[in-house]
């Protein structure tokens, strides 16, 4: 029988189309399992097979709406598992759960940064599906043998469960039991007091600036300028984070949620609670709404705050292009996107009251895209993605170190404002300085978090005004905390030294992780296990974390 071209026959063309870019895109995925994640043959060859059985059937026999569905349900997930794997070496499967988290704890600066890492190719092949998807509703499809509701059901059923689209299912289903499963320990939250009482020698002002994307090597080199400043100070050389993303992250700076703990709610409150308790104003400063709706472990612990503020332009105040930020990419939507320079009139403020304050804030920091975070008077190493857009790849690559570190320069400059205003604060003032996570410059993890060792490695820096040292207890105290500047340490001992170098004590208080109480020689001994972005867990000091800096 010969087969014309006419427009009887295009509709089943177009779904021919389809299904075979469909296929074959899924099925350069499918291999690329095996290559670099070693995957054993048999598991993506199953995928393949029941995705293409369901395509083909589908193309033959079923209703047009079925056969759209898959169809569209394996281009998406193709195009979005394809551009995880390109950017971050890992699949939606390993990262879904804390995408769900993300994409709950973002706004529109966020998404409008992310979208200059979606690649040129990944962009035409959106396209292409989609003008498929659309001609394929334009001109319907009718076969003359139709397939029973029952076996289409149970071919959906089938797909779903062996198919592509488990990859996402899993995630999904595990957040919601995460939601769902937590009134027991919602009980223990609400209930829970920590008895916190301040000494004699609290300090007014307790200060914690929590970065974004900071690695200790590239804070240090550019901090240097400012350290002779602020004396004396402890700078940590060997502090890590445990996870190499923020949601997970900062919960375990901010609590005593311990490590591996991925619930979605903890048994205890955090130090909001516990400086209230003992007669502080607490204020959370970030960048996001106060009514923002994000991950619940961080979303949960920052609504304990007195005082939720948000930090941007003043609207009243014309922008000054070569003051402020001004972003090149997405120029009108984002002149008013946050800096952390904002920040300083609001702890300025704080500060000058006559009350015991407790000042959580939250820094954009160099949170990708590295260029839309300083403004172009700091575009000082060059070229930079400042005025182009470019891949991140090899050839790119000193492109890309000149932007962070352009971001890193610029950044540092603010944390050195906010120290020195603690510095002129009147009444004593304990300030803290440290990133939730490091970042990877071209390194195993690519170009972003991921698990390199200058992914866990932070900055962390202790200061603390003159008026502080007029107590010799809180000298000795300081003084027991530097002895551990050299020392391998995680981001779980801050909680309990803060508590103690505010000589604030509770019943509970765990001095196992007190820098001023334990014996340095504990410290050498003990594993510092992190969670790779994947999921898995490693010693951090054993494992033979791969970095193949190509800088």
């Amino acid at each position: 029988m010969k087969f014309n071209l006419n427009s009887k026959n295009l509709p089943f063309l177009l779904r021919a189309v389809f299904c075979i870019v469909v296929l074959g895109i899924y099925g350069v995925f499918c291999g690329a399992e095996i290559f670099f994640w070693h995957i054993p043959f048999y598991v993506p060859l199953i995928r393949f097979t029941i995705t293409a059985a369901a395509l083909g059937i589908t193309l033959f026999y079923a209703s047009n709406l079925l056969f759209l569905s898959l169809g569209a349900i394996c281009a998406a997930m193709t195009v979005m598992d394809t551009h995880l794997i390109s950017l971050y070496n890992y699949d939606f499967k390993n990262i879904g759960q804390q995408i769900f988290l993300t994409t709950r704890d973002t706004n529109i600066y966020e998404i409008f940064g992310y979208l200059p890492l979606i690649s040129y190719k990944e962009l035409t092949v959106a396209a292409v599906f989609l003008i498929l998807f659309v001609l394929a509703l334009k001109f319907p499809y009718k076969p003359q043998k139709r397939i029973s509701k029952a076996k289409a059901a149970l071919l959906l059923i089938i797909f779903f469960l062996f198919g592509y689209p488990h990859n996402f299912t899993e995630p999904l289903m595990k957040y919601r039991e995460q939601i769902s499963a937590n009134q027991e320990v919602i009980a223990q939250y609400d209930a829970f007091k920590f008895q916190a009482q301040a000494g004699e020698n609290s300090p007014k002002n307790v200060i914690i600036i929590i970065g974004e994307s900071h690695r200790e090597d590239y804070f240090s080199k550019y901090f240097k300028e400012y350290e002779n400043e602020f004396k004396p100070l402890i700078s940590f050389s060997d502090m890590i984070s445990l996870y190499p993303n923020t949601n997970p992250s900062l919960p375990l700076i901010l609590t005593r949620r311990p490590f591996g703990d991925t619930k979605t709610y903890f048994r205890e409150k955090s130090l909001f609670s516990l400086f209230r308790e003992a007669g502080y104003e607490t204020y959370y400063i970030n960048y996001l709404n106060p009514n923002h709706k994000g991950d619940s472990r961080t979303n949960m612990l920052v609504k304990e705050a007195g005082k939720y503020i948000k930090f941007q332009r003043d609207k009243n105040t014309p922008l000054d292009e070569k003051n402020d930020i001004v972003f090149t990419n997405y120029r009108r939507y984002l002149q008013d996107a946050p800096d952390d320079k904002y920040i300083l009139p609001i702890l300025k403020d704080i500060l000058s009251n006559d009350k015991r304050n407790f000042i959580v804030a939250k820094l954009i920091g160099v949170h990708f895209n590295p260029q839309d975070r300083y403004p172009d008077s700091w575009d000082k190493k060059q070229p930079s993605l400042k005025w182009e857009t470019l891949a991140p790849t090899k050839e790119n690559a000193q492109v890309f170190l000149n932007t962070y570190e352009n971001a890193m320069a610029y950044n540092t400059s603010i944390i050195a404002e906010m120290m020195r205003l603690a510095k002129n604060a009147d009444g004593a003032t304990l300030f803290v300085f440290l990133s939730d996570h490091g970042f990877c410059l071209f390194e195993s993890g690519g170009y972003n978090t991921g698990n390199c060792p200058k992914g866990f490695h932070i900055p962390t820096l202790i200061y603390a005004n003159e008026s502080y040292f007029k107590d010799g207890e809180n000298q000795e105290k300081f003084n027991k905390v530097a002895r551990f500047e050299n020392y391998p340490l995680t981001q779980r001992y801050i909680f309990e030294t803060v508590v103690s170098l505010s000589d604030i004590s509770y019943p509970t208080a765990d001095g196992l992780m007190d820098l001023t109480k334990i014996n340095p020689e504990l410290t050498k001994d003990r594993p510092r296990e992190v969670e790779y972005i994947n999921g898995e867990h490693h010693d951090y000091d054993k494992a033979k974390l791969e970095d193949y800096s190509i800088i």
